[in-house]
């Protein structure tokens, strides 16, 4: 049920019309770290965002994203405790970030940061806590780079990704 609400929310708020901000699609690749490094090679994430502007140089607004995380080939067998543990290849895992997102700019620089609710869509990926500081530099006004680090935290684990992305004004 709670799923259900954030995307009706999330959907209300993108069928705002496109006068009153700024719509925008972006792709991501990205590296995990941490020990979601040593389960998962690579990561891709598509975000959709809509900003309006609402001070001098801040923008906010709504923002979705979608992170693929690829699983390495095989997590090597451990011993832990005097238990082995078998190698085991575990499943690719998909999040579905829904979030507020906040941009200052600083002339062709910005800082941003995105704060909402990670959903785990893939079977035993986790849902809870989502934030994404990043900063950028836009190329023109319908294009910019960012750099970002995205954290999920769920039931007292953190996953985290090391993300760079390129974003186009729609």
């Amino acid at each position: 049920m709670k799923k259900i609400l954030v995307i009706a929310l999330l959907a209300m708020g993108l069928s705002v019309s496109a006068q009153d901000g700024k719509l925008s699609a972006g792709l991501n690749l990205g590296l995990p770290l941490g020990s979601a490094g040593d389960a998962y090679s690579f990561v891709v994430a598509p975000e959709l965002n809509y900003l309006f502007g609402v001070a001098d140089n801040l923008e906010v607004g709504p923002s979705v994203a979608f992170y693929y995380m690829f699983a390495k080939e095989m997590m090597p067998a451990q011993e832990i405790m005097g238990v082995k543990i078998p190698a085991v290849k575990p499943p690719n895992s998909m999040v579905l970030p829904v979030a507020g997102t906040a941009k200052y700019n600083l002339d062709q620089l910005f800082l941003g940061v995105d704060l909402g609710y990670a959903i785990g869509i893939s079977e035993g990926a986790g849902s809870g806590f989502y934030y994404r500081p990043k900063v950028g530099y836009s190329f023109s006004d319908s294009m910019t780079a960012q750099l970002g680090y995205a954290g999920f935290s769920s039931d007292g684990a953190t996953s985290s990704v090391l993300t760079l992305g390129l974003v186009f004004g729609l």
